[in-house]
């Protein structure tokens, strides 16, 4: 009987068990509750064929971080998404050169930018400008509308920023985001995935001395930026903003050294090159397949110009989604939306999936976001496309989840816990029963009464 699995860790993790594979999507924050969590009788998980980094976020990539080198869990292959190779060439090389750029960055974050910056930095002064000045606008709108710190809407602010930044991304158009059309089929081979890693770091020894220099820049990193921080009297919600951008850096580094350390295949999917004809290809037939992503063979060459904040800022926008059809049209289909609104352009209205209509005419889907009402128009795009029997969430705070899941059906939703009463977390198992028999929990911690 294949399966999908919540598992019960703080963030998204769900496992899909399948024709005889086992298919990890994302890991949520920690590698320990999630080593904790795969290794429970239930499921016994010795061996993931495919594991999914939807995208960098930290209660999505936190848990992939230690997975292989703190657990016997093997990995067969690591999906992840292509514009990590905007950042991962200095971030292997030299972690340093990436923490100092973010200061710089963020030091030179002000509404009064340095108007005597050369014609060749105009572009991203401007960036600099739109954004600290959009910020701005965002945190006095929420100190406004909410009665002091304490309680200002941080989905919101994120939301805010992350739709800010995914328009700038998209200002920086690649002539030619993959290199796959310019290279032999020899050289492709040669810089695939796991190869082309393996290339950044050849004059490298990724031991424990490499760790602990890496893991002190970032340290270095944080500490620099707090202090900054109180020197410029900047508001918290962006403080944690810029601390996150240097997490996330370090998350991306790690995932990719334990790829190299442990030799697994890495496999590339990316937003940006599906964003220019709106066609999803690659991963596998019938087993798992992108919705918003292209598969290349060599990850895309990073953009001049575009600036680390532009590059680290893990954009729900570009939130790689996936589709598991199963293998017949009988099969009931899963669909992982991560933290995707499944759309673009204002209020994401837009629908951003290349179904494949002829598959999957029957779904159990990942709650987007958690849950989040900043993602309340997927629902919509979703079941525009399929029919959706049944909506499953994990993670989240003590807010999620939204108004839009909580006012579906009771039938229709599941959950691993419902933060707002604050029950325990617990697996909720699925059964994937064929599209005559429908959905049924064989494990559930209780029924959502979010």
């Amino acid at each position: 009987m294949d399966t999908l699995v919540a598992l019960p860790v703080s963030g998204d993790s769900f496992l899909l068990r399948r024709d005889n594979y086992n298919i990890l999507v994302d890991g949520g924050y920690s590698s320990r509750m999630l080593i904790a969590a795969l290794s429970k009788p239930r499921l016994a998980i010795s061996h993931l064929h495919i594991v999914v980094c939807t995208h960098a976020d930290k209660d999505h990539a936190g848990g992939l971080t230690d997975l292989l080198d703190k657990s016997s869990i093997s990995v067969g292959e690591f999906w992840l998404p292509g514009a990590w190779s905007e950042s991962l060439p200095e971030l292997l090389k030299n972690p340093d050169l990436v923490v100092n750029a973010l200061i710089a960055e963020f030091d030179n974050f002000s509404p009064q930018d340095n108007p005597t910056l050369n014609q060749d930095h105009r572009s991203e002064s401007h960036a600099r400008k739109s954004i600290v000045e959009e910020s701005h606008e965002a945190q006095r709108k929420s100190e406004h509308e909410h009665e002091g710190p304490e309680q200002q809407d941080v989905d919101e602010f994120e939301s805010h920023m992350h739709a800010l930044i995914a328009s700038e991304r998209r200002k920086f158009e690649r002539d030619s985001r993959s290199n796959d059309d310019q290279l032999s089929p020899e050289q492709q081979v040669g810089n695939a995935g796991l190869a082309w890693l393996k290339k950044q770091t050849e004059s490298l020894e990724l031991n424990e001395l490499n760790d602990a220099d890496s893991a002190k820049a970032f340290g270095r990193g944080r500490k620099l930026l707090r202090q900054q921080a109180r020197k410029n009297h900047m508001d918290q919600n962006w403080t944690a903003f810029g601390l996150e951008l240097i997490d996330t850096a370090e998350r991306i580094r790690k995932i990719a050294v334990q790829a190299i350390r442990h030799s697994v295949k890495v496999r590339w999917f990316d937003f940006g090159e599906f964003a220019k004809t709106k066609q999803a290809s690659g991963g596998e037939p019938d087993l798992l397949v992108p919705l918003n992503a292209v598969e290349v063979v060599v990850p895309p060459p990073p953009t001049e110009m575009m600036m680390y904040m532009l590059r680290l800022t893990p954009v729900n926008e570009e939130c790689l989604v996936f589709l598991s059809p199963g293998p017949t049209w009988r099969h009931r289909g899963v669909v992982f939306t991560g933290d995707s609104p499944l759309g673009h352009g204002s209020g994401y209205r837009l629908s951003l999936l290349d179904w494949p209509t002829e598959r999957a005419q029957w779904v159990v889907a990942t709650a987007p976001h958690h849950g989040s009402e900043s993602n309340a128009v997927a629902y919509e795009h979703l079941e525009a496309m399929t029919n959706v029997e049944l909506w499953l969430r994990s993670g989240g705070s003590s807010k999620h989840p939204g108004p839009t899941f909580r006012r579906l059906p009771q039938v229709q939703r599941g959950c691993t816990h419902c933060p707002r009463l604050g029950l325990k977390r617990g697996i909720a198992e699925v059964q994937l029963s064929d599209q005559f028999k429908g959905p049924s929990f064989r494990v559930k911690p209780h029924d959502c009464s979010c």
